[in-house]
C-alpha cells in the first residue's frame, strides 16, 4: 500500500521533467548498432545453431558444480567465437563478443522458465533449489578469541561473511565536511555543530573469496556501494549516543562469494553486534530477489516472469533485477533495486517481490535467532572492550572541570587512565530526555538538557575497566553537576542525629534527611536505629535554599508505601551492617564520624578529588577534596559544613605520591580536632 501511495506521488514529478525534455527540445539518445539488423540476424542464427541446445543443458543440469558449470560455460564460449570469427573483418568484436553471450543468457532462461517441458516437476534452478527456497544457512557468533569486541561469520550457500565490532571512544567518530542541515532547515558552517559519525561499516571484497589471485588496493565503487547498502541496513537499529556511548566500527569481509554478499554482510553485523553488547532494538537479514522474464521482442511486454528468491552469482548476472531487501521482523531498513529490463519492472512485480522477501527474511532471522549469543537483557560488553560514560553539564561549569590551563582535565586523565572529550550538546530532533547512566552521583534527573537559556555540554569518558570509569565519571559528576530539586542522588551518611541525619552528597553538599523522610512507618524507632554512619543511600532532593544552599532530602518518597517493613538498612563502608540489624548508638556515630574526618581536608573547589572506596556496593568516590595523582595542588582547612572558615591558613603543597612524616601528619591531625 505504501509503495503504491509513493508510486502515485512521484507521477507529477516525472511528468514534469518530462515536460521539460519537451520544452528544450532534448532527445534520448540510444546506442546505434555498428552493423545492420539483418547482418545481425544472421549472425544471431548462426550462434543458436553452434549452440545447439548446449548452454540450456549446461544450466539444466543439476549435477554440476559452480567450478564445473563455469568451466562448461567458458568452453561454449570459446567455440561460439571461434566459430564467429570467420566475420571478425566486418563485424566489431565487442558485437561478436555479445552475440555469444546472449546464447549463454537465452539457455539460462530457458532452463528456469521451460522446466514442465523438459519433464521436471516444476521450475527449478540450476543448483535444484525451488523458485522461494533459500540456500542452506548458517549462523554463529563469537567465533574470533574475546580480544576482539565482538564476532560473527554468517554463511548462505557458497556466499560466507566474517564480521568483527570494535567499541572505541567518542573521539574515533568521524566529523562528515561541509554543510549538514540541523533542526529547523539550518545548515551552519561550524564544524563544532555538526554531528559526528559514530557507526562504521567497512566491507572488503578480497580476491581470495573468488578463487582469484590479485592484488590488494583502496575499495573500488563497487565495494563502497555494497558497505554503504549495509550500513543503511543496520544503522536503523542502533541505539543513540546517549543509550550507547561508544563509537562502532563493522568490519566485513567476504571469505567466499556466490551472490548477494551485502545482504549477508547485514546479517553477520547484526549477530557481531550482539556479540559485541551493542543493544540494537532488532536483528537485521537481507535478502535477494532475482527476476528472470520472458518478453516479446516488438513491444517489450512480459509475457512470462518467474521471482527468484536467494539469487545465485549467475543468476544476477544473466537475470532482469537485483532486488536487494533487509529488515527486521517487523519493517524494512534499506532497499536497493537495480533494473535491467528497458521499460522497467511494473509495480505489480515490484510489490510480489517484497511479499517473497518477507518470507524469506523471517527465515533468516530464525536461524540467527538460535545463534544469538546473549538472550536476554541488558547485555554485556566483553572485558576487552572499554568502558564509557557521558555526562551532560552546563557551560559555566566548564572551568571547574578544565581548571587552569586544562590541569584539573589532564589530572583526570592520568588518575584514572582515561580519556576526556568535551564537546557542545547538539540538538537532535529539538532535543533529548536526559537520563545520566548509573554511577555515584545522580541517577536520574528526568529533565531536558536542551530546555533553558543556558547551553549544554557533554564531557565523554573512555575508560579501559569498568570501576575506573565508574569512578572518572562520579569525580566528573562532582565538579561539574549542581544538585536541584527532583534529583534521585546517592548520599553516604556522615552524622545520625536524634532528628535524622547529615548526609553528604555531591562535591561533600551537606543534606538533611530529616526521621520523618526516612521511612513511612517509624513505629517508634530512631534515627540510630535506621542510618549508621558510612552508609549509602538513595534519596531524592525535595528542596533546595537558593540563598543558604541548604538541602533537604528524602527517602520515603522513593520507597514503596506498601512494604511492611520498608527497611533501609544496607551495607555499611564502616561496620558492614547487614539488612534488619541495629546501627551504632548517637555517640558511637558521632565519634565514628569524627574518626572518619580525621586526617582529611575538607576544602572544596575546581580541583577536588574523591578517595574511591569499596564497600560493597561498587566502587564510589567521596567528596573529601586531595589533589589528583601526578599534581599538586594547595588546600586550605574548612569548617564541617564544607564552608571556607575565617582565617583558614593554607598548606604547603604536598605530592600526592610522597607522603608527609608521622609527626607532621600528627600536627595535622591536632589542627583539624581543635578546628
Amino acid at each position: 500500500m505504501a509503495l503504491r501511495f509513493a508510486h502515485e506521488a512521484t507521477g507529477p514529478i516525472l511528468q514534469a521533467q518530462n515536460d521539460l525534455l519537451e520544452r528544450v527540445g532534448a532527445q534520448h539518445k540510444r546506442p546505434e548498432t555498428p552493423i545492420d539488423s539483418d547482418q545481425l540476424t544472421s549472425l544471431r542464427a548462426r550462434a543458436s545453431e553452434v549452440d545447439g541446445g548446449e548452454a540450456k543443458a549446461i544450466f539444466g543440469n543439476r549435477e554440476l558444480s559452480r567450478g564445473q558449470r563455469a568451466q562448461s560455460e567458458a568452453k561454449l564460449m570459446k567455440r561460439l567465437e571461434d566459430d564467429l570469427s570467420e566475420y571478425a573483418d566486418a563485424v566489431p568484436a565487442s558485437v561478436l563478443t555479445e552475440v555469444c553471450h546472449e546464447q549463454l543468457w537465452l539457455g539460462m532462461r530457458a532452463a528456469l522458465l521451460d522446466g514442465e517441458a523438459d519433464g521436471r516437476k516444476g521450475s527449478e534452478r540450476c543448483d535444484g533449489r525451488d523458485l522461494s527456497a533459500l540456500r542452506q544457512l548458517t549462523a554463529a557468533a563469537g567465533v574470533l578469541p574475546d580480544t576482539v569486541h565482538g564476532s560473527s561469520l554468517f554463511s548462505r550457500g557458497a556466499t560466507q561473511v566474517l564480521c568483527t565490532a570494535t567499541l572505541g571512544g567518542s573521539l574515533d567518530a568521524a566529523r562528515p565536511l561541509g554543510r549538514m542541515p540541523l533542526s529547523g532547515g539550518l545548515a551552519v558552517h561550524r564544524p563544532d555543530l555538526v554531528p559526528r559519525k559514530r557507526h562504521f561499516l567497512h566491507y572488503e571484497f578480497p580476491p581470495y573469496c573468488t578463487g582469484e589471485v590479485g592484488k590488494l588496493g583502496p575499495p573500488n565503487r563497487r565495494a563502497l556501494g555494497h558497505g554503504n547498502l549495509a550500513e543503511k541496513a543496520i544503522t536503523a537499529v542502533l541505539p543513540s549516543f546517549q543509550e550507547f556511548p561508544y563509537t562502532v566500527r563493522l568490519s566485513c569481509e567476504v571469505t567466499s562469494s556466490n551472490g548477494s554478499s551485502s545482504m549477508a554482510s547485514a546479517c553477520a553485523a547484526s549477530l557481531a553486534l550482539l556479540d559485541a553488547g551493542v543493544p540494537i532494538s532488532a536483528p537485521v537479514a537481507g535478502v535477494s530477489i532475482g527476476l528472470v522474464t520472458d518478453t516479446c521482442k516488438e513491444t517489450g511486454t512480459i509475457l512470462r516472469h518467474e521471482l527468484l528468491t536467494d539469487i545465485l552469482g549467475l543468476e544476477d548476472h544473466y537475470g532482469d533485477m537485483d532486488f536487494k531487501v533487509a529488515g527486521t521482523a517487523s519493517g524494512v531498513t534499506a532497499v536497493q533495486l537495480d533494473v535491467k529490463l528497458e521499460g522497467g519492472v511494473p509495480l505489480s512485480i515490484i510489490e510480489e517481490a517484497i511479499d517473497r522477501a518477507v518470507e524469506a527474511r523471517l527465515q533468516i532471522l530464525g536461524v540467527m535467532e538460535t545463534a544469538r549469543p546473549q538472550k536476554t537483557t541488558p547485555l554485556t560488553i566483553k572485558a576487552s572492550a572499554p568502558r564509557a560514560a557521558v555526562v551532560k553539564f552546563k557551560r559555566s561549569r566548564l572551568r571547574d572541570l578544565m581548571g587552569a590551563g586544562g590541569e584539573t582535565k589532564r589530572a583526570l586523565e592520568v588518575a584514572y587512565e582515561c580519556v576526556l572529550d568535551i564537546e557542545d550538546v547538539v540538538p537532535e530532533g529539538g532535543g533529548r530526555s536526559y537520563s545520566p547512566s548509573f554511577g555515584s552521583g545522580v541517577i536520574g534527573v528526568g529533565r531536558d538538557p536542551n530546555d533553558g537559556d543556558e547551553p549544554m555540554m557533554q564531557v565523554t569518558v573512555l575508560a579501559p575497566g569498568v570501576s575506573a570509569c565508574d569512578a572518572a565519571e562520579s569525580h566528573i559528576q562532582e565538579l561539574v553537576l549542581d544538585v536541584e530539586a527532583g534529583q534521585i542522588l546517592k548520599g553516604v551518611v556522615t552524622e545520625v542525629r536524634d532528628f535524622g541525619a547529615i548526609l553528604e552528597v555531591l562535591r561533600g553538599r551537606q543534606g538533611l534527611l530529616h526521621i520523618s523522610e526516612i521511612t513511612h512507618s517509624l513505629e517508634g524507632r530512631a534515627s540510630s536505629e535506621l542510618l549508621s554512619v558510612g552508609q549509602k543511600l538513595l534519596v531524592k532532593c525535595i528542596g533546595v535554599d537558593p540563598l543558604t544552599g541548604y538541602v533537604r532530602l528524602s527517602r520515603k518518597v522513593i520507597l514503596d508505601p506498601t512494604m511492611t517493613d520498608p527497611s533501609i538498612m544496607m551495607t555499611s563502608s564502616n561496620n558492614n551492617t547487614k539488612k534488619g540489624s541495629r546501627s551504632q548508638s548517637p555517640s558511637a556515630s558521632s565519634s565514628a564520624a569524627a574518626r572518619n574526618k580525621k586526617g582529611k581536608n575538607n576544602n572544596n573547589g575546581p580541583h577536588a578529588r574523591g578517595t574511591t572506596t569499596n564497600n560493597g556496593g561498587g566502587t564510589t568516590i567521596s567528596s573529601q577534596n586531595q589533589p589528583p595523582r601526578g599534581r599538586a595542588s594547595a588546600s586550605a582547612s574548612a569548617q564541617p559544613n564544607g564552608r571556607r572558615g575565617s582565617g583558614a591558613s593554607k598548606k604547603p603543597s604536598v605530592s600526592p605520591n610522597r607522603r608527609p612524616p608521622p609527626q607532621q601528619q600528627q600536627q595535622q591531625q591536632q589542627q583539624q580536632q581543635q578546628q
